[in-house]
């Protein structure tokens, strides 16, 4: 019998902010998580295939407070990819230099651990 622990976290998207505009057009945010497995001399295997990969377990929108207006119908909204494990807020339009845009979205993720995986 093996057991697993559970970490379960959350990350927020609450207003993104155009620092530089070198061109207008249509924007989204994408966020996955990935852990990679240390071991106990501090060396850590950054590969693709050796990391542990935090799984999306929902997306939640809180623009209940918002006033923004209709996106248009060709913008995607949010969600979760599986094939990329990620989480992608929907997407909004940047017409100008320090615009910032409020999302207020919330994006949950899930990672599952062996036990002997888990070191202090």
């Amino acid at each position: 019998m093996s057991l697993r622990a559970i970490v379960e976290f959350v990350v927020h998207f609450d207003r993104f902010r155009n620092i530089d505009l070198f061109r207008q057009g249509y924007n989204l945010v994408s966020c996955r998580h990935l852990s990679f497995r240390c071991y106990r001399l501090k060396a850590c295997l950054y590969t693709e295939s050796s990391a542990i990969r935090a799984v999306p377990a929902g997306l939640f929108d809180d623009t209940r407070q918002l006033q923004r207006e209709a996106p248009p119908a060709e913008l995607p909204s949010a969600e979760i990819l599986d094939s990329e494990q990620a989480i992608v807020t929907r997407g909004f339009i940047i017409r100008f230099i320090d615009e910032i845009v409020d999302l207020q979205e919330t994006g949950h993720f899930r990672l599952e651990l062996e036990t002997n995986e888990v070191r202090s």
